[in-house]
C-alpha cells in the first residue's frame, strides 16, 4: 500500500466542496491508501467551513485547517505540505470531480520509487455550443494530445512527498513543482519520471464569462514569465507552450465543419490575445496577482 495525503486549497468553494469531498471519500482504492484529505480554507467568508466541518464529523481522514487571511494559493499549500503525512501528495482543485478511481490511478505509478509526480486527464463540462465553451474543450483536448507526447499536469497532481515548501508569491504551482521535481534525485541517485494518466477522468467547468476567462487564461500565462525570473537554471518549459506542438495537435483536432472551423478561427484569436495582454501584464504593468482574483463561473459544477 502507498499512502496518500489529499490537500484541497478552498477560497469561498461552497458551491462544490461537499461533493468534492463526498467523491473523495468514495474513492476505489487498493494500491493508494487515503491517509487523510486536508482542506485549506483560506479567508472564506461563504458556508465552505461549515460544509467541510460537517463532513470532518463523518470521516476521520477528513482534516480542516483555516487560514484567518487570504494569502493566495501557494501559501496555503505550504500548510498543507507541512501537515501531509502521505508518502504521496495529491494537490486536487476545490472546483473539480474527480471520476471514483482517479486516487488509485493516480498513486499507483509510485509503486515504481523513480517516479516522482503523476498528472490526470481534464475533462470540461461546459457545452461546446457557446465561444468560450468550444475554446475550453478545444484547449483540453490538445492539453490531453500533448500529455500523451509529454508530461503535463493541472487541476489535480500527484506527487512525492518530497519538497517541503514552495515560494508563497508563485503563480503556477503545479508547473514550479515540476520544475523541482525534475532536479530531484531519488533514494539511488536517479532522476524522477513524470507520468501523464490519461484513464485518471477528472471533470471541471471552465470559465463561462469573457471577464472570468481573461483573468483565468492571462494569469496562466503571466505565470511562465515568472517562473523564467525564478528558475532561470531550472525551468521546465510545459509543452503547452511550444507553439508548433501547439499547432500540430489543433490540426489533429479540426475537421471541416464550418461551424466548428469558425469556432476553432476564434478560438485561436482568444489565444492569441490572452498571451498579448498577458505579455503587457507582466512586462509593462509588471503584475503578479498570485493572490488570485476568484473565477465565479467556474464553481458551478
Amino acid at each position: 500500500m502507498i499512502t496518500c495525503s489529499i490537500g484541497i486549497m478552498a477560497y469561498n468553494e461552497e458551491a462544490n466542496i461537499g461533493r468534492l469531498l463526498e467523491a473523495l471519500a468514495l474513492q476505489k482504492t487498493s494500491i493508494c491508501l487515503i491517509k487523510e484529505i486536508i482542506v485549506v480554507a483560506s479567508g472564506c467568508t461563504d458556508n465552505t467551513v461549515n460544509i467541510v466541518n460537517e463532513f470532518c464529523q463523518k470521516d476521520k481522514r477528513i482534516m480542516l485547517l483555516i487560514q484567518e487571511t487570504r494569502k493566495g494559493k501557494a501559501s496555503a499549500i505550504n500548510l498543507f505540505l507541512k501537515h501531509a503525512a502521505g508518502e504521496v501528495v495529491v494537490f486536487e482543485s476545490a472546483d473539480t470531480i474527480p471520476e471514483r478511481d482517479v486516487l488509485e490511478k493516480l498513486v499507483a505509478p509510485f509503486v515504481d520509487q523513480q517516479v516522482g509526480m503523476t498528472g490526470c486527464q481534464i475533462v470540461p463540462v461546459n457545452s461546446e455550443d457557446t465561444i468560450l465553451g468550444f475554446y475550453i474543450h478545444l484547449f483540453w483536448k490538445i492539453h490531453h494530445r500533448i500529455g500523451m507526447i509529454e508530461f503535463k499536469t493541472g487541476e489535480v497532481t500527484g506527487m512525492r512527498n518530497v519538497i517541503p515548501e514552495i515560494p508563497e508569491d508563485i503563480l503556477t504551482d503545479e508547473t514550479y513543482l515540476t520544475s523541482i521535481i525534475l532536479q530531484k534525485k531519488d533514494a539511488a541517485g536517479n532522476g524522477y519520471k513524470l507520468i501523464y494518466v490519461p484513464d485518471a477522468i477528472v471533470k471541471n467547468r471552465g470559465p463561462e464569462t469573457f471577464h472570468d476567462f481573461l483573468t483565468y487564461r492571462v494569469r496562466q500565462v503571466v505565470a511562465y514569465y515568472q517562473l523564467k525570473i525564478m528558475l532561470p537554471q531550472g525551468y521546465y518549459i510545459p509543452k503547452t507552450m511550444d507553439k508548433m506542438l501547439v499547432f500540430r495537435c489543433l490540426l489533429e483536432e479540426m475537421t471541416l465543419n464550418p461551424k466548428r472551423l469558425c469556432l476553432t478561427f476564434i478560438s485561436v484569436l482568444l489565444e492569441v490575445m490572452t498571451r498579448v495582454l498577458a505579455w503587457i501584464d507582466w512586462h509593462v504593468w509588471k503584475k503578479n496577482p498570485f493572490v488570485w482574483e476568484r473565477v465565479a463561473s467556474t464553481k458551478r459544477l
